[in-house]
């Protein structure tokens, strides 16, 4: 699947869009752990808010795959959920570059209820088992990001994102 040139309309979603991964982080912006009060967020494990840079590890090690939904490549591991918030309109690079394991990265728009995948990658590269998209998106648009592994992998993870190069 193409992981350029998807644009994600932030009216086209009465709720947003979703993003997911978690455990240890660091990065810049505030949380809003309010909104995974909501029942239509109950899947998001980390709300990231509307971070301009975003560096979080974790593991999917010993996790349920309990919201695959990406066209990529099969999935059988355990995974991480992320909600972020588009803070400017633009072209928005979401990575797992650095993690030790083949990682499958998938962008929904929906809700927990009702996500439809908008852009997903496996693989890089031949050699680079990490993933890579590039979304392109409008100021406020609200995304799911799932982080699992390809079949059956898992281990430690980096999700960054940021302003495309």
């Amino acid at each position: 699947m193409s992981t350029s040139g998807t644009r994600v309309e932030a009216a086209a979603v009465s709720l947003g869009l979703l993003l997911a991964l978690s455990a240890g982080c660091s990065r810049s912006g505030a949380e809003s752990p309010e909104r995974l009060d909501l029942p239509e967020y109950a899947c998001v494990d980390v709300d990231l808010g509307e971070a301009a840079s975003v560096i979080q590890t974790g593991s999917n090690s010993g996790l349920a795959n309990e919201f695959s939904a990406s066209s990529c490549a099969p999935q059988t591991s355990g995974e991480r959920r992320y909600l972020w918030t588009v803070p400017t309109a633009g072209t928005w690079t979401v990575s797992t570059a650095g993690s030790a394991f083949d990682t499958v990265l998938t962008v929904l728009s929906g809700t927990c209820d009702g996500a439809d995948e908008v852009v997903c990658s496996d693989d890089v590269s031949g050699g680079d088992r990490t993933s890579r998209v590039d979304l392109v998106a409008d100021a406020g648009a609200t995304v799911l990001i799932v982080v699992e592994g390809y079949r059956d992998a898992a281990g430690e993870f980096t999700l960054s994102i940021g302003r495309a190069p």
